[in-house]
């Protein structure tokens, strides 16, 4: 008897440690989004989108192999092309220089989530978290940017750009005192 009321106490107290955690988890990334927004305003008046009546992605934390195999199932629309543009060795590099340094991705056909590499340290996490978001935001207001948009590399460069500029200002602002702390 005190056996089985021993065990249930241990799993109630799992199940509310991790009910906790992902409450935590959730208001964090809440609070990143809320970032992201106030940084991006005026992104908002630009479509005359109500950022306040968005709310944040579903965030998955991936293995790099899960990572890979999704950023190759997002581009494999563009492959054909990226290969007709800049020749088959070219874009073999570019897909093995991403395959080693991509840690956050968007899915600009699917922006209901984005996927980041798990094994980052805590601050690094959230501010890929808010480059990501910034991402989102991008193509929830400005739309896809379309394969044959002439000026497609601009764009892309822009928004990439952009979401590193966001990531920088999260680093600056809030894991500096993360470290210190």
């Amino acid at each position: 008897m005190w056996t089985f009321v021993f065990i249930m106490l241990l799993i109630t107290s799992s199940v509310v440690m991790k009910l906790t955690i992902v409450n935590s988890v959730i208001k964090e990334h809440k609070k990143i989004f809320a970032f992201v927004q106030s940084e991006l305003k005026g992104l908002d008046t630009y479509k005359g989108v109500d950022f306040s009546k968005m709310s944040e992605p579903a965030v998955r934390y991936v293995p790099r192999e899960k990572l890979i195999e999704i950023f190759m199932a997002i581009n494999e629309v563009v492959y054909d092309r990226m290969v007709k543009e800049y020749g088959q060795a070219r874009v073999d590099e570019m897909v093995e220089m991403y395959k080693k340094e991509v840690i956050g991705i968007t899915d600009s056909n699917d922006v209901s989530e984005i996927f980041i590499f798990k094994d980052l340290e805590p601050c690094e996490r959230k501010a890929i978290v808010a480059h990501e978001y910034t991402h989102f935001l991008q193509v929830k207001i400005l739309g896809k940017i379309k394969l044959d948009d002439k000026d497609k590399d601009n764009k892309h460069t822009y928004r990439e750009m952009q979401g590193g500029q966001i990531q920088t200002l999260y680093e600056e602002r809030f894991c500096k005192d993360e470290e210190a702390g």
